[in-house]
C-alpha cells in the first residue's frame, strides 16, 4: 500500500490515504476482515511530532528576535 499513498490539502488540513481499492479494507476492516490500520501515529509519534514542530517555531522566533 505504501507505494500508492496520496494526498490532497483542503484549508488547513491534509489528507493521506491510498488509491489501492484494499486500502480502507485495511485500514478500518469489514466484511469479517479484521481491522489493520497502517496509516496514522501512535502517542509517541504524535509526541515526536508536536516536539519538531516546538523546535522549529522556537528557532523562528530566536532568528526574529533582535
Amino acid at each position: 500500500l505504501g507505494d500508492r499513498l496520496s494526498h490532497q490539502v483542503a484549508g488547513d488540513t491534509l489528507y493521506v490515504g491510498t488509491s489501492a481499492k484494499y486500502g480502507a479494507r485495511q485500514q478500518f476492516g469489514g466484511g469479517g476482515i479484521p481491522a489493520r490500520p497502517w496509516l496514522g501515529v501512535n502517542d509517541a509519534d504524535a509526541d515526536e511530532i508536536l516536539q519538531i514542530m516546538h523546535d522549529h517555531l522556537q528557532a523562528a522566533v530566536d532568528d526574529a528576535s533582535p
